[in-house]
């Protein structure tokens, strides 16, 4: 996932520099659990984060979506 979720990263503007981070994060299912993905950007303090569901509480927060493969 690192690796995908940083190449859309970058398609969106991430420089590729890391204030903090990387960060991983847990979305439980019914009958799994997915990961997801979060760094933050030195150069402006953006975060990027990349899961595999839809996080629509981040909807108004988002400048800008991508899906990955």
């Amino acid at each position: 996932m690192k690796d995908q979720a940083e190449a859309a990263f970058k398609t969106i503007g991430w420089a590729g520099d890391v204030r903090e981070g990387p960060y991983y994060f847990a979305l439980l299912g019914d009958t799994d659990l997915s990961i997801g993905y979060i760094v933050k950007q030195e150069d402006n303090r953006n975060c990027f984060v990349a899961s595999p569901e839809p996080l629509t509480f981040l909807d108004g927060l988002a400048f800008e979506k991508t899906e990955i493969g």
